[in-house]
């Protein structure tokens, strides 16, 4: 049985299950409302009054873990997609932090991860296509003593999208070899993944306000799929064949009518209900904490 705890704006993502992709059993899903973002400036906020609140609220659905695998969901983790030089281990770490410093003008206060996605080969030179991600030093030092002040000991900290990613790869989301994207339609943000040939392509987002008019955000969100229909056209010359959506279930049909009234692209919602139990809807939005997981 293992903790995964996803931290976005004002909001924790509790998830407790074991097992695999092909297994994977869940025993507690749940949220945390925050009145505060637990990154001040970067910073954690380290207030006890909230460190208290979490530990309270944990104990309420009777999580016990001493250990918590993190998923960071926030501004504060910054991610870039790299095409670097297929190398060594070791000279691969070297090329990708130096790209992600170069690329954000970063600081030695950052730390630097990163998965390799899929192999390329670019004008006869063999490449990795790699999701790089980094955080600062102090902000990863902020997160330690706040689960300490709770008695539970950090066992890996990953960023969402590389975290989406995995969920979407071990259950097999993308089945065909044709340009698809997958949505993570969350309440506060639209996640577009896009895939080629069951490969990664690129991500982008688009953030949602509580106070934004529905049409506006229709609009925003029909474009962004667009230009990336626009854009696998120019490169394939295939238009995206279908849109896979996970999140919020609420948004669900607000993509479908967006995808298929709007731009004629089929849509489709994923079960993964063959190997995760229970087979609970509310489970769709908990997608990133499941890759974790697995």
């Amino acid at each position: 049985m293992a903790c995964v705890i996803e931290i976005r704006d004002r909001e924790l993502y509790v998830l407790v299950g074991s097992g695999n992709h092909k297994k994977l059993k869940v025993q507690n899903a749940f949220r945390i409302f925050l009145q505060d973002s637990l990154f001040i400036n970067h910073d954690v906020n380290l207030n006890e009054s909230m460190i208290n609140y979490v530990k309270n609220a944990l104990e309420e659905k009777g999580i016990k873990d001493k250990k918590v695998h993190l998923v960071i969901n926030h501004r504060t983790i910054l991610s870039k997609n790299l095409t670097v030089p297929k190398t060594d281990k070791k000279k691969l770490g070297f090329l990708v932090t130096n790209e992600m410093m170069t690329s954000f003008n970063l600081t030695r206060d950052f730390i630097v991860d990163y998965r390799v996605l899929n192999e390329l080969e670019v004008e006869g030179h063999k490449q990795y296509h790699v999701a790089a991600s980094a955080m600062r030093r102090s902000s990863i030092e902020g997160l330690e003593i706040f689960f300490e002040g709770m008695g539970m000991k950090i066992q890996s900290i990953e960023s969402a999208s590389n975290a989406f990613l995995n969920f979407v790869d071990k259950f097999d989301v993308v089945d065909n070899f044709d340009p698809v994207v997958v949505i993570d339609a969350s309440s506060s943000y639209i996640r577009y993944f896009m895939f080629n040939h069951k490969n990664f392509m690129m991500m982008r987002s688009v953030l949602i306000h509580i106070d934004d008019d529905a049409s506006v955000i229709s609009k925003r969100v029909a474009h962004v799929l667009e230009l990336l229909n626009q854009s696998q056209q120019g490169i394939t010359g295939k238009p995206i064949t279908k849109v896979i959506v996970v999140g919020y279930e609420k948004r669900f049909k607000f993509i479908e009518q967006i995808s298929e009234q709007t731009l004629n692209i089929p849509s489709l919602v994923p079960d993964i209900f063959g190997s995760i139990t229970p087979n609970d809807i509310g489970l769709y939005d908990f997608t990133n904490s499941v890759g974790v997981l697995v």
